[in-house]
Formats: structure tokens, sequence, C-alpha cells
């Protein structure tokens, strides 16, 4: 397996955590700060690997984005936590595609 896909589980695992479990201020704040640093370390693999896919570099930033939001550490832009997860997997379930890290589920 992959870093890329050992670091889209771990996001995801991260991400479900926040949503389901009702996490409190400082659970959710490191869960984000974790996302944010796996994030970084997939945007690593995608200038070494990719040339900077745009593509890859749009859902990167939708994942730290609604990472934020779910840790209600910024403005949540009216929706719940429930959309921001379902957004965040969304571009996690890009990301395993063929077309960026190809490291879909078998």
């Amino acid at each position: 397996m992959s870093s890329a896909k050992h670091i889209l589980d771990r996001i995801e695992l991260l991400a479900t955590r926040m949503a389901d479990g009702n996490p409190d201020a400082v659970d959710s704040a490191i869960a984000y700060a974790t996302i944010k640093i796996l994030v970084s370390e997939l945007d690593s693999i995608n200038e070494e690997e990719h040339d900077e896919n745009e593509f890859i570099d749009e859902h990167l930033g939708e994942i730290e984005e609604h990472a934020l939001s779910m840790a209600q550490l910024d403005d949540d832009e009216g929706y719940n936590l429930r959309q921001h997860y379902l957004w965040l997997m969304t571009s996690i379930g890009a990301l395993r595609g063929s077309d960026c890290f190809d490291v879909e589920e078998e």
C-alpha cells in the first residue's frame, strides 16, 4: 500500500471520529491540526509524483477547509458538521481515484 493510501485512511478516520464522537474543543483542534499535517504530506506527494496536479490541490484544500469547519475553528457558512463531513469524504473519494493517487479500495 502506498503512503498516500495510509494518509487518506488516517484523514478519513480522524474526520469520522470528529463527526461521530462529539469531541470537545481540544480534541477537535488536535484532529484538525493532524489533518492539516497529513494534507501537507499529500501535497508533497502531489508535487513530487504528479507535478502539482491542480485537481489534487483543489481537493486537498477542500479537505482542510471542511476539517476546519468541523473543528468549529471558523465560520461554518451555515452548514452543519455532517454536511462538512460529507464534503470532506467526497474529496477523499476523489483523491483515491485513478485521476489522483490511484489508491481506490479493493
